[in-house]
């Protein structure tokens, strides 16, 4: 899954880039508060902060980005194990912190956007240990793309060149997919959750647990209530709505590879809206666009790993 992550949150960055005005602004905003020497260092973060919030998300994201794969070296090079889940859950809990701090400022639509994804993300890569976090992580999967649609939406003008209103569209378009494939990933882990539950009623004895291990695991309370709220509904959804839209899918692609399905309604936007905003000379948001189509194909390609979980259906 390190091909999710770097494709992922590599799109993430420069999508945040992009929000800022692009990768030129950023560095501008950043080294223009920072170079002030009329500020101590604490007032060059509080007027950073207050003053671009664009920016500083793209600095919040970077830190999570760089150093989850730099304490992950450190731990493996200590021969420290079992720290990679809990990296992943720090940088999990550092992202809902990121996201409040969007929230509560003048953030636009397509940082919120992205800060939703590297929260999905973190959540998803767990997913190949439990099942229960692909459900969490296709949940802010799917809101980031509903925020993306929306910041699509609100940038529409009618003085807007040709190229410009195609490139909107585009991304209205491809924030309507992630979310409609996002619910698909969701469909992909109902699967897998089911025959991890099963595996686990024929070795019930899991040893102690933690606080954070007995909340998120694959049978706990919270899971079960998740499954009883959202799981009807988003298969509901998936059968009358996402499925359908993917015309382009077969329909037998579609019944067994819910991870793969996802990763072609979402692929052909995202290289479109890459290639126009090149055309554009929108170079962070083409460099986001291609970095999220790479993660795509890594999230894609869980089906491709274990046939045997995506083949399942649910009960």
């Amino acid at each position: 899954m390190e091909g999710q992550f770097w494709g992922y949150e590599g799109g993430n960055l420069f999508a945040t880039m992009a929000a800022a005005g692009g990768v030129s602004a950023f560095f501008n905003q950043v080294g223009g508060v920072l170079s002030d020497d009329r500020l101590g260092v604490l007032d060059r973060v509080l007027t950073l902060t207050a003053t671009y919030p664009d920016a500083t998300v793209t600095i919040g994201l970077g830190v999570i980005v760089v150093g989850a794969p730099l304490l992950k070296a450190a731990t493996a090079r200590a021969q420290i194990r079992g720290t990679d889940d809990l990296i992943e859950g720090a940088m999990a809990v550092s992202g809902l912190l990121i996201l409040l701090y969007a929230l509560s400022h003048d953030t636009s639509l397509l940082a919120l956007a992205a800060t939703h994804f590297v929260i999905a993300s973190s959540f998803l890569r767990q997913g190949l240990t439990n099942a229960f976090l692909i459900k969490i992580g296709s949940v802010f999967l799917s809101i980031g793309g509903v925020l993306l649609a929306a910041f699509g939406g609100t940038v529409l003008s009618a003085d807007a060149s040709a190229a410009a209103t195609l490139m909107n569209l585009l991304t209205v378009g491809t924030g309507v997919y992630v979310t409609l494939a996002s619910l698909l990933a969701y469909e992909g882990g109902v699967f897998v959750l089911q025959e991890e539950i099963k595996a686990l009623r024929q070795t019930p004895d899991r040893g102690p647990q933690t606080i954070a291990g007995r909340l998120l695991s694959i049978d706990g309370g919270l899971s079960r209530m998740i499954s009883r709220t959202l799981d009807g509904p988003i298969l509901w959804i998936n059968r009358h709505i996402s499925n359908p839209a993917i015309a382009w899918v077969g329909a037998e692609q579609k019944r067994t590879q819910p991870f793969s399905t996802g990763m072609w309604a979402r692929l052909p936007w995202r290289l479109a809206t890459g290639a126009v905003a090149v055309w554009m000379g929108d170079v962070a948001f083409a460099i986001a666009n291609l970095g999220w189509a790479f993660g795509d194909v890594c999230l894609g390609s869980l089906d491709w790993d274990d046939p045997a979980a995506a083949n399942a259906q649910p009960e």
